[in-house]
């Protein structure tokens, strides 16, 4: 397998799927006014709680760089203890590749996002990191690197959502003082979703439901979303958008995601032949999706 590797110095909150990563990057950037920040600031600001997942590199001027830390996750994930070696320890494809990023960040004084393939003699599919300059009181420049995992199942996933030609969104419910949801968060919205929308990913995520698709309160479907929520039994039916935001005739799946509610949309315009009612409910045949 050839090695893959990818890296970014813009667009690292909307690319970064990591949420340590995102925070991380946050910290740097408000603690960045007057430079490189330095590492006992970012402590202060709350780095020290994500430790099991970075490791602090010292360049040693050969370009290699020293490993003066490496969190324990990092360590279990990787099956390696890196502490006090160097990054000669590491395989000789992603070795030449790192040192190379790790030194233009330093070059840069600005954080790199990148993303890798694992070797192979790793139990990770591939890893997503931040390379983040930091400075000591001794003005000493040093390299925080966190990183995160990434499982095969999680990436495979992850590529089986965003390639589908169904449209899936993840809500998170948004709830009164009652416990009752009066709307939900758009969390996740992949490329068909977007596509379907006439929307960008930056337009939906983050937004709410109901503002988004005002048609879901009227035609019923918020109210079946509700019912999910409360029962935690996935729900699946069909249903006829003629005119708003969305328009077509579709197969909607609806199931519990975590605390929250997944909606999945196929559409069966080409298949359905004759008009169908606006909602027409189905005995569910995915119950595996339930939570007890």
């Amino acid at each position: 397998m050839s090695f893959t590797a990818q890296s970014w110095e813009t667009d690292i909150d909307h690319l970064a799927r990591s949420t340590r990563i995102r925070q991380l990057h946050t910290l740097w950037q408000g603690l960045a006014a007057e430079g490189v920040p330095l590492l006992s600031d970012l402590m202060e600001a709350g780095l020290g709680e994500m430790s099991a997942h970075y490791s602090i590199l010292v360049p040693d001027g050969t370009g290699r760089f020293a490993y003066l830390h490496y969190g324990a996750a990092l360590a279990k994930a990787s099956g390696r203890e890196r502490t006090g070696r160097t990054t000669d320890d590491l395989a000789p494809e992603i070795r030449g590749y790192l040192q190379r990023e790790y030194a233009r960040a330093l070059d840069i004084g600005r954080p790199i996002y990148l993303v890798h393939l694992a070797h192979l003699d790793v139990p990770v599919d591939s890893w997503e990191s931040l390379a983040a300059p930091v400075a000591t009181e001794g003005d000493l420049k040093l390299l925080l690197v966190l990183c995160e995992p990434n499982q095969l199942q999680d990436t495979l996933a992850s590529a089986v959502v965003e390639a589908s030609p169904d449209a899936l969104f993840a809500l998170r419910p948004l709830e009164d003082d009652l416990g009752t949801p009066y709307d939900a968060r758009i969390m996740m919205a992949n490329h068909s979703a977007c596509r379907l929308s006439h929307r960008s990913r930056d337009d939906l995520v983050g937004t709410n439901f109901l503002a988004a698709y005002p048609q879901a309160k009227s035609n019923g479907v918020w109210d079946l979303c509700c019912e999910v929520l409360e029962t935690r039994h996935a729900s699946r039916f069909d249903i006829d958008l003629a005119a708003g935001e969305v328009s077509g005739q579709f197969r909607v799946t609806l199931f519990p995601y975590l605390g929250g509610l997944a909606v999945m949309l196929q559409d069966i315009s080409d298949l359905s032949g004759d008009a169908i009612p606006l909602i027409r409910r189905r005995a569910s045949n995915i119950k595996h999706f339930a939570i007890a």
